[in-house]
């Protein structure tokens, strides 16, 4: 028995564009740092904590996500807990003139309640000032439905939503 192969001829065309698919994006999302500032009294020559904020994520104990840069001299934040009867604190970041012997945050997982954030002074100031910033954590917030933009990478607009009614519906098309 032998095959039988049938070929439709080649032709030349116009070369047409396309637009990639790639699938929709989850995001993670941050702990949102609100700015303030604070009086202090004269340097001490060790570092002090002059602000507390209590973090509460119901239901997901979570890590911050490494790789993040900060850039504050004139304070720093450590994320405290307790665990078993035994006090864990982090500093999220070093700067110069933090006298505080407590080790670099790495990764570990903070608990979804009963975890505060800590601002320490520095030697670089006596009035402190915290701007807006964010601390993104790993925590995934994932889009309501697979067209949502709420959540993911399509909330700055350049991607279009394809239509739900087909497994397309899971991705979606930026434009060029």
């Amino acid at each position: 028995m032998s095959k039988i192969f049938t070929y439709t001829p080649v032709t030349r065309q116009a070369v047409r564009s396309y637009t990639p698919v790639i699938l929709n994006k989850q995001v993670n999302q941050s702990l949102a740092i609100g700015s303030f500032s604070a009086s202090l009294e004269a340097w001490a020559s060790a570092s002090r904590i002059f602000a507390l904020q209590s973090l509460t994520l119901p239901g997901t104990a979570f890590s911050i996500r490494a790789g993040q840069y900060f850039n504050y001299t004139s304070f720093f934040i450590c994320v405290k807990w307790v665990a078993g009867g035994i006090v864990k604190r982090y500093k999220l970041w070093n700067p110069a003139g933090a006298l505080l012997t407590y080790p670099i945050y790495a990764g570990e997982i903070i608990p979804a309640s009963g975890a505060e954030l800590e601002y320490w002074s520095t030697s670089a100031s006596t009035t402190p000032t915290i701007p807006n910033f964010n601390i993104i954590t790993d925590i995934i917030e994932a889009p309501a439905d697979c067209c949502s933009e709420s959540g993911t990478a399509l909330a700055n607009g350049i991607c279009s939503i394809g239509a739900p009614a087909t497994l397309d519906g899971m991705f979606y098309q930026c434009r060029s």
